[in-house]
């Protein structure tokens, strides 16, 4: 759509990002025949790619991802203690999927085309003002000046945004970074976690099948996410578990714990720049999908009630708290209380997962991809007692 175009437009909402999150959203307000305009500031969605693109069984299904979309099945992985013993946890059927990470983002924003939508991709947003009755999206595209006006606008930019930090939403306190690259690798056939300090405080390794001949190597950690990546893969390399790398994605933020605001006058936010993230994995897809259902809930309420102030948009913060906020929080602590433990403690912990008794524990007790706290808090408390008679 040309820029003379959009100045002549009228649209309900405009989208800021086309990740995940903004799809889901856009597609949801278009098939309420709502007028919906997605601004993507990179050139095509889905690039350059920031996260390995797991995601949980009930994932798929909920959102009904095709399976063109999937490049491996999960059901078992490989944990690494720090001196490198190894112990599997393996469940009877597929609990999460690999999928092609930029093909996950092309296939929603076409879901939200069909359904009505309009995107546009390099269009760089760098303002959004409440005119009172609406909201007035300003920025650059092809060089040009854009300037969009809409009722109601949407950010889904991802964490770190400047712009969401002008609008005071996302202000995350303790953030984690995540980096990975692809390497060429033969044979790999499920998810390995490396654990330990050789990952920094609080980080972990990871090396993932991708496609045929390749795996995606990278670190989530607390700072210098781009040296313990860089760590990470020579080690890999130095045991011929990988070859050459072929690709490097750019490092990608993490926020932690559960923001205080998601909303603004004639705006809200969805996904990584509200913390609508998994705090143990890093992992956002999912909670952004479910935040994006609860966005197009409450803009639609709104918009048909003809006002989308901050106090006709808070329902969106009770709804998406509602979903996940608990979660959240007790992955927090989750991740805090693993962070204290020195590499002696993960140690004795993986020495107890190797035990017959605990692995068919840690196969059997049910914890669901997405929601870790409850079961993860249970298991904790399995091993534990296991270690309690040999203290």
């Amino acid at each position: 759509m040309p820029t003379a175009a959009i100045r002549n437009a009228d649209f309900d909402v405009a989208i800021v990002g086309a990740g995940p999150a903004g799809a889901r959203t856009a597609a949801q307000l278009a098939a309420r025949g709502r007028r919906v305009l997605i601004l993507e500031r990179d050139p095509e969605p889905g690039r350059p790619v920031h996260c390995t693109g797991i995601v949980s069984s009930e994932c798929v299904e909920r959102f009904a991802l095709p399976r063109s979309l999937v490049l491996h099945e999960i059901d078992s992985f490989v944990l690494h203690s720090p001196k490198g013993a190894s112990a599997q946890v393996k469940r009877p059927s597929a609990q999460a999927y690999v999928l092609d990470r930029v093909g996950l983002d092309k296939h929603l924003v076409r879901r939200a085309e069909e359904a009505g939508a309009q995107a546009l991709a390099g269009a760089a947003v760098n303002e959004v003002t409440w005119t009172g009755g609406g909201v007035r999206v300003e920025g650059t595209l092809g060089g040009e000046r854009l300037r969009v006006e809409a009722r109601a606008a949407v950010i889904a930019t991802g964490f770190g945004a400047p712009l969401a930090r002008r609008l005071g939403l996302g202000q995350a306190r303790e953030v984690l970074s995540g980096c990975q690259v692809v390497a060429e690798a033969e044979g790999l056939a499920q998810v390995e976690v490396y654990s330990g300090g050789a990952h920094g405080r609080g980080g972990f390794g990871w090396l993932v099948p991708y496609r045929p001949g390749y795996a995606l190597a990278g670190v989530l950690t607390r700072s210098h996410a781009v040296r313990y990546m860089r760590e990470h893969v020579r080690r890999l390399q130095g045991a011929a578990r990988i070859g050459a790398v072929v690709e490097t994605f750019r490092c990608r933020p993490v926020p932690l714990g559960v923001v205080g605001r998601s909303v603004a006058d004639g705006v809200l936010g969805v996904g990584d720049v509200v913390n609508q993230v998994k705090p143990t994995t890093g992992g956002g897809i999912y909670y952004g999908l479910l935040g994006a259902d609860a966005a197009a809930e409450t803009l639609a309420e709104a918009l048909e009630r003809g006002c989308a102030d901050s106090a006709a948009l808070e329902p969106y913060e009770a709804r998406w708290r509602g979903l996940m906020a608990s979660e959240i929080r007790h992955g927090y602590q989750l991740r805090r209380l693993l962070e204290g433990l020195p590499d002696t403690g993960v140690e004795q912990m993986h020495r107890l997962l190797r035990l017959p008794g605990l692995q068919r524990a840690a196969a059997s007790i049910g914890a669901p991809f997405d929601w870790h706290s409850g079961p993860l808090l249970r298991f904790m408390d399995r091993l534990q007692r296991y270690a309690e008679p040999a203290a």
